[in-house]
């Protein structure tokens, strides 16, 4: 069909962009592919320990031209590895993760303490800040792709990523589009929304950055409407739910024992410096001891003489 698509004339095709490809799927491509998600470069901490798998450059840039302002800017890691926050004092920072399926970053808020495998954790949560398009919050008005004076044109819940996607009418959501706008579920029926289920989650160790758990799923929907197709005409517009997926990850009892030793290690090295500092006092309160013994064992009677030093006249 896309070949067909291809043989009209480009002032008789309909107003829609036909992606470099000879087919469609929705992860076509995907499968034992290692540039599918396209190059990235990270930083390795060398430089400085809070720079460890902090995003650098995706497909060689430093940010994307399908989202205007900080949308379009290539910010926090890949998900795989973090920085250290070290022992941190008050209210965890937000964490931002790089996606390279909406070609943008998306920040985590801070939600509570959590423990697995007898370690302690930290929990961030995707909240409705996710896919507000500005609606609520105006630091997200940047994912709005339409021009600024038309922006928003979609109701929060729901981001539009068309432009990352070849022009496809696609838009992602959290599952059974959990925290968005009811006007998503006006026309669509079997969405059960719940946070225990849909919600993205990721907890991580603080002191080492080593991801404990990750649970991210996403929802993609179309953005049905009447594109200037005979097929589409007489549709009411709607958000159509397509397919939703789970990326998970847990820590493992063979490393959340490599990962306990790893935090012990300060701890013993604190104390093993005590030892030491201890071994000495006691070795220096032994030599006085032995010294002023000697002293009262012997007499001053007893100690050699001094020998008189000669005076110059």
């Amino acid at each position: 069909l896309l070949s067909l698509i291809d043989q009209i004339p480009e002032d008789q095709r309909p107003p829609i962009k036909l992606p470099p490809y000879d087919r469609f799927g929705w992860f076509f491509g995907r499968n034992e592919s290692e540039t599918y998600d396209g190059t990235f470069q990270v930083g390795t901490g060398a430089d400085h320990v809070q720079n460890t798998g902090v995003m650098r450059l995706w497909n060689g840039a430093n940010r994307t031209d399908y989202y205007r302002d900080t949308c379009g800017t290539i910010r926090g890691t890949t998900g795989e590895v973090w920085p250290p926050f070290g022992r941190l004092r008050g209210t965890p920072p937000n964490v931002t993760v790089f996606a390279p399926d909406v070609c943008s970053s998306v920040t985590l808020q801070y939600l509570d303490e959590v423990e697995r495998y007898g370690i302690a954790g930290l929990r961030w949560i995707g909240n409705d800040r996710m896919f507000d398009n500005g609606v609520h919050y105006e630091e997200t008005a940047c994912q709005c792709t339409a021009p600024e004076d038309e922006c928003p044109v979609l109701d929060n819940g729901a981001m539009d990523v068309s432009e990352c996607k070849f022009g496809a009418p696609a838009t992602i959501s959290f599952p059974h589009f959990y925290l968005a706008n009811d006007s998503y579920h006006a026309d669509i029926t079997g969405m059960q929304p719940d946070p225990n289920e849909h919600r993205f989650e990721m907890e991580l160790e603080p002191y080492t950055g080593v991801p404990l758990s990750v649970k991210a799923q996403l929802q993609v929907n179309l953005h049905m409407r009447n594109y200037g197709l005979t097929l589409l005409q007489g549709i009411p517009p709607v958000m159509l739910p397509v397919l939703w997926f789970r990326q998970t990850a847990a820590l493992t009892d063979e490393l959340a024992d490599d990962i306990k030793i790893i935090l012990i290690l300060p701890d013993i090295g604190v104390y093993v410096a005590y030892g030491i500092g201890a071994i000495g006092i006691v070795g220096l309160v032994l030599a006085i001891y032995f010294s002023v013994t000697r002293w009262k064992l012997v007499g001053p009677e007893e100690l050699p003489p001094k020998r008189a030093q000669p005076v110059m006249p």
